[in-house]
């Protein structure tokens, strides 16, 4: 158990919910889970974020704490990180900015802001799909395959919708911004960020984005490289903090 002193905040990714840092939730002394909150259809992810935010604050009680994010839920970290006592944001699998989106995403930027139904009907036929191939994910597949095709399935298809829309909208549409973007969040934010992201990530390509550790994995860090992904975050703590932390193997860049 490592004994942080103040909470850690997790938001999880796109589709998922917060037993994504399950590894984390048992790993750390105190750790308070983002639940998904319900979304209007005119929000954006600064608004989205408002909302993560206000939904915790009653259980940070004023106090200082870390804000962690995975993936879509590292975009909107510090986000949410800006209405606390903020120690530090932790960005996980992620992007800084709008601009370090991979642009072979673009395309579906039209059907994403401008037809959430069809994304919503896609997902809702993709998401029974994988429920009729869960019991081959229990028979044939590691247990963190088992448990995304778990959250796939459990995600609401409208509010999937939602979140590609709020997605798309913060990288692709400058006007919609709230804050300029254009900047790095260290220039915008009383708080550092600290960044790991896998060297083989092909959802958010870790080239394109300025990480300060990058590891051997993919993009569902905190299931697949759990280890890892707990002494990154007490080593950002023993930084920020005095906590103690021995994190070996990193890769500084």
């Amino acid at each position: 158990m490592i004994e942080n002193k103040y909470p850690l905040i997790l938001v999880s990714g796109l589709a998922a919910d917060e037993s994504i840092f399950q590894r984390q939730i048992v790993a750390f002394r105190e750790v308070i889970p983002v639940s998904w909150t319900e979304v209007h259809p005119h929000d954006t992810l600064e608004d989205y974020a408002d909302k993560l935010a206000a939904s915790v604050a009653d259980r940070v009680g004023g106090r200082p704490c870390y804000v962690a994010g995975l993936s879509l839920g590292g975009m909107m970290a510090p986000m949410v990180a800006a209405h606390f006592d903020t120690k530090a944001s932790i960005l996980i699998a992620t992007i800084r900015k709008p601009s370090e989106f991979p642009q072979r995403y673009r395309p579906a930027y039209f059907f994403c802001r401008f037809m959430p139904r069809l994304i919503a009907s896609g997902h809702f036929i993709v998401k029974h799909v994988a429920r009729c191939l869960m019991p081959l994910a229990r028979r044939f597949r590691s247990p963190e395959r088992v448990i995304i095709l778990q959250q796939l399935f459990r995600c609401k298809s409208w509010f999937f919708a939602q979140q590609l829309r709020m997605l798309f909208t913060w990288t692709l549409d400058p006007k919609s911004w709230r804050h300029d973007y254009s900047l790095d969040p260290s220039e915008r934010y009383p708080f550092p960020l600290y960044q790991i992201h896998g060297r083989h990530d092909h959802v958010l390509i870790c080239s394109r984005t300025k990480p300060d550790t990058i590891i051997d994995g993919r993009h569902v860090l905190p299931l697949y490289k759990a280890d890892e992904v707990n002494r990154f975050i007490e080593s950002v703590m023993a930084e920020t903090d005095g906590l103690e932390s021995s994190p070996v193997g990193f890769h500084r860049v």
